[in-house]
């Protein structure tokens, strides 16, 4: 352990047994039952309020649901807008959204969505199959830019009309109103689970008039949001707060609270914190791993540390020459005190992993592994001809302490094996161009929120994924991963696509275009005033599982 990480972890002790046994109770929060509708109706005449959430700096807020260049604002989204499906609370299945039902034929190959009837925009104008056949022709229009566009290829004529070679989408149908049928030119087993849970729908009427270019600006869409989801549009003032009211008419039933408001009190997880604590902020996530047990021993707050399908990972620039070669890549995972900086640093807030994926069900084990070995780094980087005179830049956009002072270390543990290793503090606003626009990185510290499903990486590391069509912004080509992943997602048997996975980890392990640091957990505090809260501490960071409308204050405030 470097001496900048025992000094942490010195310290971090020291405040374990200040804080006594109370860190355990926010952790351990019963799950609340959630009421039926008709209880619900009735609490919320009783209790209503609003709820306070933290707002993003302007230029990290991106308030277009469908994806343009940026991953957007997943919890604001939830509440405004609705997809065909939605991810169960846990994950582990799906559920019906503005899809009723479905039907999957017997090859795999074909999709058939039933829409829920009665179901209204905002502004009162029925929802129709023309809204998603819209919403998805919007997504595959390559100026658009969505980098969703590549999870739809698997769709007959998708690539062709993102291409420009189509001016429909074949695949795409709508037979009447109320039906929608996707027809897939291979079979895809993770359609349904890692694409379509993705997708907010928007609605034609609203903005099939107006140009890309104007489209694609997000002043566009800082005046007003017409969506089907629980909660309505109200008012954005960058940097101050955004508004939301209930939307009494919602398909999933009219929202308890009496309103949202995102509030402005800083932009770094620090500030969150002391919002939360202060009582400025009813629920943040993301808090700092650091302030766990502290906030966990505050009567008026419940904390969590909980598991979420997020891994935090080293991506590496390969197109770099001085980066191309493995050993080069192993070095540095070698150099790195991975295990003692999640330990003593991340602590609540994340497990080490050598692994690609959190999920027990497809991580496979027997993967290559790099124990903190500094001589094992020295000498990969003398095989691979190192020039030690060679800058790498380390560079992230975490913003709290714990992640300053991991970077620290890494920087350090770099510079112990040999590596002239120096730090670059990015602000939000600046990773598009930086990471996935110019892949002007060496070496960055990322987080990839991911379902369940393996398939989701192929979107980062096959050859056809190249940002902005996907995100492998690293420039990674291996045509055997490129092969496994189309196998593992061109057959419904669990065990062949185990195989697949299993092989792609092997391989994606040696190669090292990411380096596995750890499995995140969220580190998130809700002020007790909030009932059901549980419903919006959730293990994944997007939309359609967020169960906003459950939610509800025990003081009307």
């Amino acid at each position: 352990m470097t001496n900048l990480t025992a000094k942490v972890a010195q310290a971090r002790l020291t405040r374990r047994q200040l804080a006594g046994g109370a860190a355990g109770l926010g952790a351990a929060a019963a799950i609340a039952t959630v009421p039926s509708f008709g209880a619900r109706q009735a609490l919320a005449q009783a209790s209503g309020g609003t709820l306070k959430l933290p707002l993003g700096a302007s230029a990290n807020v991106n308030l277009n649901p469908i994806g343009i260049g940026t991953l957007g604002a997943f919890y604001l989204q939830s509440c405004i807008y609705d997809g065909l499906v939605l991810s169960s609370p846990s994950w582990d299945d799906i559920e019906p959204g503005l899809a009723e039902t479905w039907d999957t034929s017997e090859d795999g190959l074909t999709y058939t969505f039933h829409l829920r009837q009665g179901v209204k925009w905002h502004d009162g104008e029925p929802f129709t199959s023309a809204d998603v056949i819209y919403t998805y022709q919007t997504i595959l229009t390559k100026a658009i830019g969505s980098y969703m566009a590549s999870t739809l290829f698997s769709v007959t004529g998708a690539e062709d009309f993102f291409n420009g070679t189509a001016t429909d989408v074949s695949g795409l149908q709508a037979p009447d109103d109320n039906t929608v049928v996707f027809t897939l030119s291979e079979p895809n087993a993770s359609f349904l689970f890692s694409i379509l849970t993705q997708h907010s729908i928007i609605p034609a009427h609203v903005w099939k008039d107006m140009p890309v270019d104007e489209m694609t600006k997000p002043a566009s869409w800082e005046k007003g949001q017409i969506g089907t989801g629980p909660f309505k549009f109200v008012e954005y003032q960058p940097d101050q707060f955004l508004k939301l009211d209930p939307n009494p008419d919602a398909w999933r039933g009219a929202p308890l609270l009496d309103g949202i408001l995102f509030v402005m009190v800083g932009t770094t997880p620090d500030a969150y914190a002391a919002a939360l604590e202060k009582g400025d902020l009813d629920y943040a996530g993301a808090l700092p791993a650091t302030e766990y047990e502290r906030l966990s021993s505050i009567d008026t707050l419940t904390m969590y540390s909980k598991p979420v399908y997020n891994i935090r990972f080293l991506s590496v620039n390969v197109s770099k020459p001085y980066l191309a070669d493995a050993r080069v890549r192993q070095a540095i995972a070698y150099a790195i005190d991975r295990a003692g900086i999640v330990d003593a640093i991340i602590s609540y807030g994340g497990e080490q992993t050598d692994n690609l994926t959190p999920s027990a069900k497809w991580r496979n084990e027997n993967v290559t592994k790099y124990p903190f070995d500094p001589e094992k780094a020295k000498s990969l980087l003398a095989e691979a001809g190192w020039d030690p005179g060679q800058k790498l830049v380390v560079s992230l956009y975490y913003q709290d302490q714990a992640h300053a002072d991991s970077i620290a270390t890494v920087q350090q543990n770099l510079t112990d094996v040999g590596i002239n290793a120096e730090v670059l503090q990015l602000d939000g606003s600046a990773v598009q161009d930086y990471y996935y626009n110019n892949a002007e990185f060496d070496v960055m510290l990322a987080g990839f929120g991911v379902s369940p499903d393996m398939d989701e990486f192929s979107r980062c590391f096959m050859s056809d994924a190249f940002w902005p069509a996907g995100q492998n912004a690293m420039k990674y080509v291996n045509p055997k991963v490129d092969e496994l992943f189309l196998a593992g997602r061109q057959t419904v048997d669990e065990a062949a696509r185990k195989t697949a996975y299993d092989e792609v980890q092997v391989i994606l392990s040696d190669d090292l275009p990411w380096i596995p640091f750890y499995n995140l957990k969220l580190v998130a505090g809700m002020n007790t005033r909030i009932q059901n809260g549980d419903a919006i501490v959730t293990v994944w960071n997007r939309p359609y599982q967020w169960n906003i409308e459950k939610v509800s204050t025990s003081d009307g405030k």
